[in-house]
């Protein structure tokens, strides 16, 4: 779901609580124990609510891996690889991003954030290439 889609969702819960009366509205959620649920009224039924269609997300085949890693080796610093993900629309998914870092052989976790994952494949893919060249530049301005 995306920002547009959960703001029409809100919207028309919005008009559906609107056009409850007093009574309506009181029984729309109601004490049960310690707890409140929300119970639809009948006049409310299935057909009001309108189904909000996600988008599908297409997946990275193989070739698409291989291209942004290629991109992303290509990058001179930590932020032109973050902009370069951030511009690819199928990184806007999770699954794919997780695929990535797959694919990559970078350690991921369940609870990582999508932050923490760019950043770990962002690490692993530039961050190892300056390293390699910083310790490159010192072998050689050592001799």
């Amino acid at each position: 779901m995306n920002k547009k889609e959960a703001i029409a969702l809100l919207k028309s819960l919005i008009g559906i609580i609107e056009n409850l009366d007093e009574d309506e509205f009181q029984d729309l959620f109601h004490k049960v124990g310690r707890s409140y649920s929300p119970v639809i009224p009948k006049s409310y039924g299935a057909k009001k609510f309108s189904k909000v269609k996600s988008e599908a997300v297409t997946r990275l085949t193989i070739e698409d891996l291989k291209m942004l890693t290629g991109k992303l080796q290509a990058c001179a610093n930590r932020d032109s690889a973050l902009l370069i993900m951030k511009e690819d629309s199928r990184l806007n998914s999770k699954n794919n991003l997780n695929d990535f870092a797959r694919f990559l052989k970078v350690h991921i976790k369940k609870d990582d954030t999508r932050e923490s994952i760019e950043n770990k494949i962002i690490e692993y893919v530039v961050g190892t290439k300056l390293r390699s060249e910083a310790i490159l530049g010192l072998n050689y301005k050592g001799q």
